[in-house]
C-alpha cells in the first residue's frame, strides 16, 4: 500500500491506521466519515483492497452551534445541498457491513458498536451515557475509572490532534478489552506506517486537562511527583484561560481527578477533569 498517498486521500492518520486494522483483519468492520468530494476516489481505493463498503442513505452535517470539541454533528438528506460527509461502513464480510449500516440507521448504538468489534462493555456504557446533549463521553469515561493516571493506549483525548489508538469511548480508561485493542492497533501502524506510529505515541502519553464543550489541553514532557505535575509545552486546539493559565504556570497540583490547582486558583466541577496516561 502506499501509505502518503492513502493519507492523502483520507485526510486522516486515525483514518488511515482504520483502513489498515481492516485490511490486517484486526477490526471486523469499520465507519469512515469520507468528504462528499472524496467519495469516488475512496470507494475506488477500497475496491481495491478487496473491502466490501456500503454507504449511509444520510449526509453527516457538523453543528457549528456547539463548540469545537463538542464531537457533535446531524444528519441531512443524502441530496442535501450543504456540503458533508458520507459515512461508509467498511468490512471484508460484506453482511458485516450491512449490518453496521443497519445498525446506525436505526441509531441501535449498542449493536453498532458491536457490529464495529468495540468491547461489549464499552457499548453498554455508550447506550447509556450518549444522548444528543450528550456526545462527547471523555468525562463519563474519566467518572467511571479509578484514580486519575491510566496507560496511554486508553486515551481519547488526543483524537483532537489526529492521534489515537480507539475509535470508540472505553467504559473506563482502564478497560481491560479496550488496551488491548488498542495494543493490536499500535501494532498495526508500527508495521505499516512505523513514523506515524512514533508520532502517535507523544501525544498519547501527557497529561490532560478536559473541559467539557473546549476540549483537550495536552501536557506534553509531563512529570509527577505526588501530586504535583510539571511539565514543559501546552498543546490545545483553543486558546482559553485555561490554556494560557497553564501556559505561564507550567505546573499544577491535582486533588482530585475533577479538581486542580494552578497558580493559586482552583479550577474544579464535573465539567473539567484532569488525566495522565503513561
Amino acid at each position: 500500500m502506499d501509505i502518503p498517498y492513502t493519507l492523502s486521500l483520507l485526510g486522516s492518520r486515525i483514518k488511515l491506521l482504520e483502513v489498515l486494522a481492516l485490511i490486517d483483519g484486526v477490526k471486523p468492520a469499520g465507519r469512515i466519515l469520507c468528504p462528499e468530494g472524496k467519495l469516488r476516489d475512496t470507494l475506488a481505493f477500497l475496491d481495491g483492497q478487496g473491502m466490501a463498503v456500503e454507504e449511509s442513505p444520510f449526509k453527516v452535517l457538523k453543528d457549528p452551534s456547539q463548540g469545537a470539541y463538542a464531537d457533535r454533528s446531524f444528519r441531512a438528506g443524502r441530496y442535501d445541498s450543504r456540503n458533508g460527509h458520507v459515512c461508509l461502513y467498511v468490512s471484508k464480510d460484506s453482511g458485516r457491513a450491512t449490518e453496521a449500516r443497519d445498525s446506525e440507521d436505526r441509531r441501535d448504538h449498542r449493536g453498532f458498536g458491536l457490529a464495529l468489534g468495540y468491547p461489549e462493555c464499552c457499548c453498554a456504557f455508550f447506550e447509556e451515557h450518549f444522548s444528543a446533549s450528550n456526545t462527547d463521553l471523555t468525562l463519563d469515561t474519566l467518572e467511571h475509572s479509578e484514580g486519575h493516571v491510566f496507560p496511554c493506549y486508553s486515551t481519547v483525548a488526543a483524537r483532537h490532534f489526529d492521534a489515537s489508538l480507539l475509535s470508540h469511548f472505553p467504559c473506563s480508561f482502564r478497560c481491560a478489552e479496550s488496551v488491548a485493542l488498542a495494543q493490536k492497533h499500535l501494532n498495526v501502524l508500527e508495521k505499516h506506517a512505523p513514523e506515524i506510529a512514533a508520532a502517535f505515541m507523544p501525544l498519547l502519553r501527557t497529561g490532560v486537562v478536559y473541559a467539557r464543550g473546549d476540549g483537550p489541553i495536552l501536557l506534553k514532557g509531563h512529570r509527577q511527583e505526588g501530586s504535583l505535575i510539571s511539565f514543559d509545552e501546552v498543546v490545545a486546539g483553543r486558546a482559553t484561560k485555561l490554556y494560557y493559565l497553564l501556559s505561564r504556570e507550567k505546573q499544577l497540583r491535582v486533588e482530585g481527578k475533577n479538581r486542580i490547582v494552578v497558580g493559586g486558583e482552583v479550577i474544579e466541577g464535573k465539567d473539567r477533569g484532569v488525566m495522565v496516561f503513561q
